[in-house]
């Protein structure tokens, strides 16, 4: 695939099976991951790391939150304002599902924007 992923995740937010699971569906050279303190750098650190375009989908690894619900209108927020895909990554959910999302997210987005017409040496219009 060549969708570049990006993780954001907090201290202990299985950040190595990420990272394994990632490698090998996107390989090393399109996967970017960073570290921050806790959950709620997660929004700011995402809308910087989506505005660099060198991703084309992040994963918020935030581990367990006593808000979540206001974390993911963050990450939805970050998500329309940048054209990035955010998926949220928590203890209830499966790291294959993640993975999947994540990279299909991105797939579509890099379709959107016409990336591969581009990468072939055409024009974007």
């Amino acid at each position: 695939s060549n969708v570049r992923v990006g993780v954001v995740s907090v201290a202990g937010a299985q950040r190595s099976q990420l990272r394994s699971a990632f490698e090998r569906v996107v390989g090393r050279e399109r996967y970017f991951e960073t570290e921050v303190p806790d959950a709620f750098q997660i929004p700011l650190t995402a809308k910087l790391l989506a505005m660099s375009n060198r991703v084309d989908a992040i994963v918020a690894a935030h581990g367990a939150v006593d808000d979540a619900a206001e974390l993911r209108r963050a990450y939805q927020s970050v998500a329309l304002s940048t054209n990035v895909p955010l998926v949220p990554y928590d203890a209830g959910d499966t790291l294959a599902d993640v993975v999947d999302t994540a990279v299909k997210a991105g797939e579509a987005r890099r379709q959107a924007l016409n990336y591969a017409v581009a990468e072939a040496g055409g024009h974007f219009f």
